[in-house]
């Protein structure tokens, strides 16, 4: 199985997700929009 997983899959990402419920787009939004704290930079 030599190929990609995108290419095994017929439909846009974000209809996965969207699939697997509430609870699994509810993580995905929370993951991208996280404030990483880094005492390194400013507020």
């Amino acid at each position: 199985m030599n190929q990609p997983v995108f290419a095994l899959v017929d439909c846009a990402p974000t209809a996965i997700i969207a699939a697997e419920g509430a609870r699994a787009s509810h993580r995905l939004f929370a993951f991208f929009t996280a404030q990483i704290r880094n005492p390194h930079t400013l507020p």
